[in-house]
């Protein structure tokens, strides 16, 4: 008889954990839904305001928006930032123009950024004090490409 009460116990205890992982499943599914009709909406808006600007236009399409975030066939780009003195640049901002990808270099001077759609990009490097460095760059799909980049000191030294 205690192992039937035990049973009927953890058979009331598994239905009542099944059925709370299914509610918060359908949560997510609800939740992930209404994130996916908000971004096709924000697409298809951005599609009709940039109707003129191909370029932009372009990174309103769902399938570029889809590739670059599931990762597949997604390039990468990383390096190394350094000064004159070859010493690392801390917290050097890497801004792609045409899509307004970003990062900023780490405690030893080095950055990355991951599943970016492969394409031709013009990136800057800055960094307050320093002269700027503009570089085109060709990204290919499953390719990390890397890049040092060295930083001039733009300050005047004043005697």
């Amino acid at each position: 008889m205690i192992y039937c009460y035990h049973w009927r116990n953890l058979s009331a205890n598994f239905f009542a954990i099944d059925s709370e992982k299914k509610m918060l499943v359908k949560q997510k599914t609800d939740a992930n839904n209404a994130v996916y009709e908000s971004v096709i909406s924000i697409l298809k808006d951005g599609q009709t305001i940039f109707k003129e600007d191909a370029a932009v236009k372009g990174l309103f399409v769902f399938d570029q928006q889809l590739v670059t975030h599931r990762g597949a066939s997604s390039a990468s780009f990383g390096g190394y930032v350094k000064n004159e003195s070859r010493m690392p640049v801390v917290g050097a901002s890497v801004v792609f123009n045409e899509l307004g990808y970003e990062a900023v270099t780490g405690s030893k001077g080095y950055f990355s950024i991951k599943q970016m759609a492969a394409g031709d990009y013009t990136f800057t490097i800055s960094f307050p004090g320093y002269t700027p460095v503009v570089q085109q760059v060709s990204l290919t799909a499953g390719v990390a490409a890397k890049l040092d980049v060295t930083l001039i000191n733009a300050m005047k030294n004043v005697a």
